[in-house]
């Protein structure tokens, strides 16, 4: 089944629910951004959400709050961000952005979850990635486009039937 909106939830809240750390969310949305905004307000996680579009990252300031930061996405930034530990990173920005995400925050975050993890650009890509990178996956296909979740040392969880 095809959403092409919100396919992600899924995987992204019953990974939220069990990263026990920050959360960062690569690339804002209607869907990821009010749902990690309430899961992370009601589990006192700390969520930083970046966005490259001015005009679409307004759209979302008004989630703003002290446990959930909105920050104009740059390549500095996420650098600066990718030093740190992560409970939770969602990559799911611009395309020609999102391979480049992966291996600077595969060490730090207890999950990556990659959007879209089936389309062209990406699906060759990111097998190789990781034949070269041994972690746990697993790739939620209940609905589409595909979310990948990735972790280099947690189990993941069951995410559908």
């Amino acid at each position: 089944e095809t959403l092409n909106y919100g396919s992600h939830l899924p995987a992204l809240m019953a990974c939220a629910a069990i990263c026990d750390g920050p959360v960062l969310e690569i690339g804002s949305g209607h869907f990821s951004t009010p749902c990690l905004h309430a899961l992370c307000s009601a589990l006192k996680l700390p969520l930083t959400t970046i966005e490259t579009e001015d005009s679409w990252r307004s759209l979302f300031t008004g989630y703003e709050t002290a446990g959930h930061r909105i920050l104009k996405q740059t390549n500095e930034l996420v650098r600066e961000l990718s030093q740190q530990k992560w409970g939770l990173v969602l990559i799911d920005d611009f395309p020609d952005n999102r391979l480049g995400w992966l291996p600077l925050f595969f060490n730090l975050a207890r999950y990556v979850l990659f959007h879209d993890c089936n389309f062209e650009p990406f699906d060759a890509p990111l097998r190789n990635w990781l034949a070269e990178n041994p972690c746990n996956h697993r790739v939620y296909t209940k609905y589409g486009p595909y979310t990948m979740v990735i972790s280099k040392e947690r189990p993941i969880p069951e995410l559908q039937p």
